[in-house]
Parts: structure tokens; C-alpha cells; sequence
């Protein structure tokens, strides 16, 4: 890989992936394109706009699933740590008992990717001596 201003290739150690936490899935009614029913009408277009929007602001799925591949065919190590969550939590949350909810669900999510942060501390030691 090139960097605009360095002559040199530089090489990526691996790539570390932080995600904001993943909210539980949420079942939206099926769309309906055949009623005649202005609400129905109505209605599937709030859901294919939610859909819509859900895909165009992902921050799951594909756009993970192509940084992944990406790092797999440049031999890269690529790491995703993304906490599930019981619910959907808002960025700015200022409830401690909801703090305190994503605080515990963040630390089991990681006691449980022990494996993978295991093999990221050692990866990192071996770069950090070279």
C-alpha cells in the first residue's frame, strides 16, 4: 500500500475493527405491493424506507464483510470487536443504569473474544519489536 508523500510501500500490520455494538434485530412487516389500501400503501413505504435506510448507514454486515475480504487478499490480519446489545442504546446515553447495562454486556462480549484478543496482544507484541 501507498501513502500520498512517502516514496516507500508501506506495509499494514493488521486491522483493528471497533464496532458501536450491535442492536438486536427488529422484525418489520413484510412489504405489500399489491393492496389498494392508501394505508397499506402507506405503510410498506415507511418500511421500505426504513430498510433503505438501515442499508445505506450500516456499519454490519457488508461493509465488515468487504473490509474483511479486503485484509484477506492483502494478507492482513483483521480483527472486529462489536458488542451485541439487548437493546438499541442511543450514542449520547446518559442513563447510568443504561451505562452501566453496556458496560457489562461489553465486558462479557470480550471475555467471550478472549481467543481473538489474545491473538491480537501477541500480534501487536511482534510488531512492536520491529
Amino acid at each position: 500500500m501507498f501513502v500520498q508523500g512517502v516514496n516507500e510501500p508501506v506495509n499494514i500490520g493488521c486491522v483493528l475493527s471497533i464496532g458501536t455494538g450491535r442492536i438486536p434485530d427488529v422484525p418489520i412487516e413484510a412489504l405489500n405491493l399489491d393492496s389498494s389500501n392508501p394505508l397499506d400503501i402507506l405503510n410498506t413505504f415507511k418500511n421500505l424506507g426504513r430498510i433503505i435506510l438501515e442499508q445505506v448507514s450500516a456499519a454490519e454486515g457488508r461493509p465488515v464483510d468487504r473490509s474483511k475480504a479486503w485484509c484477506h487478499q492483502a494478507n492482513i490480519p483483521f480483527f472486529r470487536f462489536s458488542t451485541p446489545m439487548s437493546k438499541d442504546f442511543l450514542l449520547d446515553t446518559k442513563d447510568d443504569k443504561d451505562l452501566v447495562l453496556i458496560m457489562w454486556e461489553t465486558l462479557e462480549y470480550m471475555y467471550s473474544q478472549v481467543t481473538s484478543v489474545l491473538s491480537l496482544v501477541r500480534l501487536l507484541e511482534l510488531t512492536a519489536g520491529s
